[in-house]
């Protein structure tokens, strides 16, 4: 059975890792990194001032590979496959049909990359979406 997770994608790195690109790389201090494994679905959110999708869901991601850092230290590597959504999701929108569960998970981390949410959000927000 997958996890669920929003990852959060900002402006400084829309160039290098475009939301759609299907690499994240992200600082070892995320715990949600070390149970996360190939199945695993996200949700693929760009922060204010991401390039045309500020403050949106852009769509889902199938995680494909995680790749622990080096011993010396560095960087996570996940690896996903994208799947854009016909219908951007806001971010209003996105709190209003999450479980309530998750709202308040939502709304109060926009600075966390990564965030487990319910399955429930998650289905939520891809009907929403668009995505059959």
């Amino acid at each position: 059975m997958p996890n669920y997770y929003r990852f959060l994608f900002g402006p400084k790195y829309a160039k290098t890792s475009p939301v759609g690109g299907g690499r994240y790389a992200v600082g070892i201090h995320y715990t949600h990194l070390c149970s996360m494994q190939p199945g695993d679905q996200l949700l693929l959110y760009c922060a204010g001032g991401y390039p045309g999708y500020s403050k949106m869901v852009w769509g889902s991601g199938k995680v494909t590979q995680v790749t622990p850092p080096p011993s010396g230290g560095g960087r996570w590597l996940v690896c996903y496959t994208p799947k854009k959504f016909p219908k951007p999701v806001s971010r209003a929108t996105m709190l209003a049909v999450a479980a309530p569960a998750d709202q308040t998970t939502l709304s109060n981390n926009n600075r966390q990359w990564i965030v487990a949410v319910s399955k429930q959000t998650f289905d939520e927000l891809r009907q929403v979406g668009g995505d059959p």
